[in-house]
C-alpha cells in the first residue's frame, strides 16, 4: 500500500529544505534548512523524510550546525530490512 503524502502539513518543511546530500558510506543525511529546526521540529522533518524517498531509513542521531544564514541537519541512519 502506498502512503499519500500529506503536503499541508509538511508544506513548511519541504519549502524550508534547499539541498539534500547522502553520504552512502558513513549513512549520514545531510539537510541544508533555510530556518532554525527546533528539537519538536527536527521530529516532524524526520516524519516528513519516512514519506519521502527515505521511507526505509531509520534515524537514530541528529546534530545541526549554523552555516551563515542556514543551517546544517546531520542525521544518522540506518537502512531498514525490507
Amino acid at each position: 500500500m502506498e502512503y499519500e503524502i500529506n503536503h499541508h502539513r509538511y508544506k513548511n518543511i519541504s519549502d524550508n529544505i534547499i539541498k539534500i546530500e547522502q553520504n552512502y558510506e558513513d549513512k549520514i543525511l545531510k539537510l541544508y534548512y533555510k530556518s532554525d529546526p527546533e528539537k519538536k521540529s527536527i521530529m516532524n522533518i524526520i516524519r516528513y523524510l519516512n514519506q519521502t524517498d527515505w521511507k526505509n531509513f531509520r534515524f537514530n542521531q541528529y546534530s545541526v550546525k549554523k552555516n551563515g544564514d542556514n543551517y546544517i541537519i546531520i542525521l544518522n541512519y540506518i537502512i531498514k530490512r525490507t
